[in-house]
This record gives C-alpha cells, structure tokens and sequence, in this order.
C-alpha cells in the first residue's frame, strides 16, 4: 500500500507567493507524484519496506512473500498506514492533481523529473525522468496482483499540461489570464471559441477577430474575475482555451495496454502509433501474463452528495449508508444527478460547479431529483439545515469560491477569530460577510466539499469499460458513533466497505447470478473453464496433464477456442505490440468433478488440492428452499447470487488467465468471461 499526495506544482508556473502564504511553514514544495513515504521527501522519517516508500504486509512470517518481509503484525501495519496518510496534510498548492498523481506514480512511462518553463520558447516543459518512480514502481507493481486506486480529495482535479501554456495555470504572482470570445459563454466547444488573444493568423476561417469581438472588451481578466481559487475551474468559458488534461488521457490509461509515452521513441520526429509502449500497469516479465484489466478498480472518495450516489433505504433510515454498484448507478440514471449530460446541468442542481448563488442561476434544477423535498436555499438563509444536503448557498459578492456539494459537520468546533492567514479555518473575518453554511459567526461548525466533476466523469467512463468503479462521498452521513470502528456506516465505513465488496468479488470464488441445469446423472453443468498461459521462451506449450498443469485436458469443444482468443486480443494480452500471438497461447480445459471428489467440492469447508478440478454449489434444494449444507460455501456471495462455481487450489495456475463459459436456465448462449 502507496499513498501519494496530489501535489506536484505549478507545471513551470511555481508555486507562487499566494500558495507560499497557504502553506506557512507546512509547504513542503513539489511532490512530482512521488510515495509519501520516500527518504527525504517530508521532514520526518516514515516506516516503508526497504526504503522504498509503500508499506509491504507479509502475514506469513514462515514463508514471506517479500524479500526482505513486510510487517506482519496487522496493528503495526495500520498504524504506519495512517502515519502515510496524515503526512499527506493539507497545505500547499491550491492545484490538487488527484488524476495526474496517480497517473504519473503507476502509468507514465516517462515521469518527468521536472517541469519547467523553456526560456528559449516561454513554454512548459517536462524534462528527464524520475527514476526514483519507476524505481518505486517497479518494486510496487506485481504483474499478478490487484492493483486498486483510492482517491480521497474535496476538491476537483486540476491536472494542469504539462506541455505548451501549461505554467499560466499555476501563476499566482498577480498574472491574470486573457478572456474568451463571447461565443465560449454559451457553446464552450465551438469552433469560434478561443482567448481574446489568439493570433490573428491563427483564427479559425469564418470566425470574427478576438479584436472585434464584444467579450473581449478588455481583452484580460481583472484579479477579480480571475481569481487564484478559481483558476481550474470552466476554463475553455472563461479563457477561450483548457489547459488542464482531458479526462479521457486516464480512463484510457486505466484499461490500454499499450500507450503514448512523451518522447519521440523511433527518431521520426513524431508521436504516433508507431511509439506506442508498454502500459506499465499491464507489464509482465518475459514469459509471464500480464495483469488483466478485471483486476483494476478505480475508486473515488469525492465531493459528491451521498443521497445521489446511494440506495433509496438510505435516504430514510437514520443511520444506514450503502452506495451503489457502478451497474446500478446506470440502471438507476444516477449519473444525470450528478454530472452533465448533452450540454445541460446536473439534474442535482448541488453538483453545479459555480461561484454564484445558485438560487439565481437560469436554468439549475432548484428540487433534489430524489423526491424528498429538499430545495436550493439562497445566500441570504441563516439555517445551516435549510437544506439538509449543502446548508445553503453563500454570498457571490466576490467570485473567489465555488459552491458547495455538500456539508457535513464537524466532530470538533474550530475558532476562526484571529487565527494567522495559514490556518485551515473557513469562518475568518473575511468570511463573515459570505454568509457561508459553514459558520456561526468565528466558529466553524461543517466541513464542506466541492462538486468533484472531473474524478467523477472518469470514473464513469472506466467504469462503462470495466464495472471497476466505485463511488463515495466525502460528506460523511453519521459522523457520531459509540463504535468508530465496528459501525458500518460511520465515517468513511460505507465507502471503505464498498471498496472492500468491490474488490472481493475479483478474488472470491466465481459466484453465479442465475442457477445452471444439473446432469442429474453426474452431477455436472453446462460450463467450460479454460486456462490460458502464454508459451515458455522457446514458444512451446506445456502439456494439459503434464506437470505444469496436472488433470487439466485438451479443450474438448473446437468453439471455446476462437473466443478465447479473441478475449485474450481485446485484453491485450496478445496480438499487436505485445510479442507474443494469440494462436500462440496455450489453452487447456480443467474438468469438473464427478462422484466422490463431487461431493467433498460441494460440501467440505476446506477448499479441494486434488484432483485440481472444480464444481458447481447451488444454495437451494429441487423444491428452491435454502439449502443449509451449502450456506457456509456461499457466505461471500449476495443473496441474489446463491450459486458458486468452487475450484481447486492452483486453479487457475499461476501465470494464467481462466476463461469461463457456462449454459443457465435463463441463457440462451454464453461467451467466454475472465475469471
């Protein structure tokens, strides 16, 4: 386990005196996406295994999986944990980079080791390679592990280029932006909607001059209107040009196994498919599979309302919380809630990202889509629980700040009156006048986040690829309990608890959402399970049988094959740029258990060695009751999935990719799906 924190500068634009003045003497400068925990990056020494920045848990003390161990004492292990974790804190700069943090530690084949301006051009550059990354990376990465990502943040991603006019987002020393042409106020993605100054040469045939045009009267932005806070924020809008990363760069990066490194690789002179490399996140050691995309889970702990992105019980029961599965954010339309769809807003109108009273908005939907009655409360309301999801808007007066997605209070009251400027308190003299939900007079009583737009729309987007994301709310909904630790819906339980389920359907057994029919002769069902490994280096297969892979046969239906295969290329474990062909990988059948070896598959708690084989465990009778010889087998499972195909030890094999194709009742066909 890695925690790195989402600072990594100002891409060449520094951090400036405001960030400076933010930090006090708790900025530390520039992470670049390094581990917390590496020797000499925070003041004081942090536990990590072998220095190299993460922790490793190795359990076993008889047979450690890591050389050296890893701690094997589960207290010890979350106490450094949570030691890496409050080392991120929260001063710095202003910027958080929750995307880039993450994509430049576990992906960029080419993370810089610095970025800078180019005096000669006065553009930004990404120069060298950290090689403490990919040290750490390398060290970090096992080719057959789970890999998940948990971000945790109240703000939106601001992943600012590294490349061209990247430095201007990071600039806080007083340099204001240009405006945008009026056309970017309302069609942001027109071809006419550009910075005041764009060059004449370069303005798009058809399209008025900036000079001409009336929203460039001036042509820059005032230290009002472009605020340091607000920099990150509508940017293509407001400065005709979006200097920040396209979402679609990581949930690209999060599935593609090969990618476009930074530099020209073949000496072309450009960056195109011919310079595609290896996903590091899919790389494997020569004669090894590479990790499949089934085994990558994106998670987001973000601003976002819990009632949005959580099941109906939720919203009425006093104290549970249980969010919902990407598939039923989909079937449910969550998403419109919580992001925009076809140019128009949230259908949540708290999920618009704003720095104006959204009460006075044209066109913000002012009722929670949920039925419940809770509506927009304009910046002149004094009840923090008007509406009991954000409190209530605050004063747009000065457009420094956005709105809130939510609030929720605070377990400790803090005193804001005359606190030094570097102080993490929101109700401070200036904030009086803002009137904001967070307050009562100099005491701040809530928390508060941020509509978290960005991080949201990539984890829809990977999840549409994978099912692999998990969404949660940093606005926690009870914030008291007798129990911390045992309280399921304390906290941050139920998102951790939702992470947790995720991640066990990826490593219990195959659990079933319809039963299959039953040779009631044999006892077998209308499913293959094939093993797919990659050949040895001399391109030859081990022999189904053999010792490599005992009791497993050749496939015995000619189909299973040609789908196999072309799992394995849309995966890209084979075919193009990996090395190795798809006929090439070595396919073999594990067979189902019969008689005896059955019947201890489908009754005994400890899980079959031999024959390595599997079966089918059904948790109902012929007459469709609960079955209790079969609960304990099923306890991982969903009520809703009461069948499990169990298999031996050893199987799948190491080093290989397990294909299943069954036959249900309410089947009419069956592919072959990554176990």
């Amino acid at each position: 386990m890695g925690v790195f924190p989402s600072e990594i500068g100002g891409n060449g634009g520094g951090p400036g005196p405001a960030a400076l003045a933010e930090g006090g003497a708790d900025f530390l400068g520039d992470d670049q996406a390094g581990l917390i925990a590496t020797p000499g990056l925070r003041p004081a020494p942090l536990v990590s295994w072998n220095n190299m920045g993460f922790l490793a848990w190795d359990p076993d003390t008889q047979r450690p999986r890591n050389t050296p161990p890893g701690i094997s004492d589960a207290r010890e292990f979350v106490e450094a944990f949570q030691e890496h974790v409050v080392q991120a804190r929260e001063q710095g700069c202003g910027y958080e980079a929750s995307l880039e943090s993450w994509y430049r530690f576990l992906i960029d084949p080419e993370p810089p080791a610095e970025v800078v301006i180019d005096e000669a051009t006065n553009l930004t550059v990404a120069r060298g390679v950290d090689q403490t990354i990919l040290e750490q990376r390398r060290a970090f990465l096992r080719h057959d592990s789970l890999v998940a990502i948990v971000m945790l943040t109240d703000e939106n991603d601001c992943s600012i280029v590294d490349y061209g006019q990247g430095w201007l987002v990071g600039r806080t020393d007083g340099t204001v932006l240009p405006r945008a042409t009026s056309i970017c106020e309302t069609d942001p993605n027109n071809t006419c909607c550009m910075s005041c100054k764009t060059d004449p040469n370069f303005v798009p045939q058809g399209c008025p001059l900036p000079e001409t045009d009336p929203g460039c009267s001036p042509v820059s932005h005032t230290q009002e209107t472009d605020h340091n806070n607000l920099r990150c924020w509508d940017q293509k809008r407001r400065f005709g040009f979006d200097l920040l990363h396209p979402v679609e760069k990581y949930v690209q990066a999060l599935v593609q196994p090969r990618i476009y490194p930074r530099t020209d690789q073949n000496g072309d002179g450009k960056i195109d498919q011919a310079d595609l490399v290896v996903n590091p996140l899919y790389a494997a050691p020569e004669g090894a599979t590479a990790r499949d995309r089934s085994l990558v889970f994106l998670a987001g702990i973000v601003g976002v309302p819990w009632q949005d992105i959580s099941d109906e019980e939720s919203w009425t029961a006093p104290r549970r919380l249980r969010y919902l599965t990407y598939d039923e954010l989909e079937a449910q339309g969550r998403w419109s809630w919580i992001l925009s769809e076809n140019g128009q807003f949230p259908k949540d109108g708290l999920m618009v990202e704003t720095f104006r009273d959204r009460t006075t908005v044209p066109g913000v939907p002012q009722e929670h889509p949920s039925g419940l009655g809770y509506t927009l409360a304009n910046a002149s309301t004094t009840s923090q629980t008007a509406n009991p999801i954000n409190g209530h808007e605050f004063s747009d007066a000065v457009p420094e700040d956005l709105q809130y997605a939510c609030i929720f209070p605070l377990t400790e009251t803090r005193n804001c009156q005359d606190v030094p400027a570097t102080t993490g308190c929101d109700c401070k003299t200036e904030d009086i006048a803002a009137n904001r939900p967070l307050c009562q007079q100099f005491t701040q009583t809530h928390a508060k986040a941020y509509p978290g737009t960005r991080i949201l729309q990539v984890l829809r987007g990977f999840g549409s690829l994978t099912k692999n994301a998990i969404v949660a709310s940093i606005c926690p909904k009870v914030v008291e309990s007798a129990n911390p630790r045992s309280d399921p819906d304390y906290g941050y339980n139920p998102a951790v608890n939702a992470i947790v389920d995720r991640l066990k359907d990826a490593l219990k057994g195959r659990c079933l959402p319809r039963p299959l029919d039953v040779d009631q002769a044999t006892g077998r069902v209308p499913c293959t399970v094939i093993e797919a490994v990659p050949p040895d280096v001399n391109g030859v297969c081990p022999p189904c049988g053999g010792p490599l892979l005992p009791d497993r046969i050749e496939p015995t239906s000619p189909e299973i094959g040609p789908v196999v295969r072309q799992r394995l290329a849309e995966d890209g474990q084979c075919g193009k740029g990996t090395g190795i062909e798809c006929e090439a990988f070595c396919l073999c059948e594990v067979q189902q258990y019969e008689g005896e070896a059955l019947n201890r598959c489908q009754t005994q708690q400890a899980d079959p060695t031999s024959p390595k084989g599997y079966c089918y465990v059904d948790g109902f009778d012929n007459n469709g009751e609960p079955s209790n010889q079969e609960l304990g087998l099923l306890a991982n499972c969903p009520a809703s999935e009461r069948q499990l195909l169990r298999f031996a030890s050893e199987v799948p094999v190491k080093g290989a990719i397990a294909f299943i194709a069954c036959l249900g009742k309410a089947l009419s066909g069956a592919g072959a799906q990554a176990m």
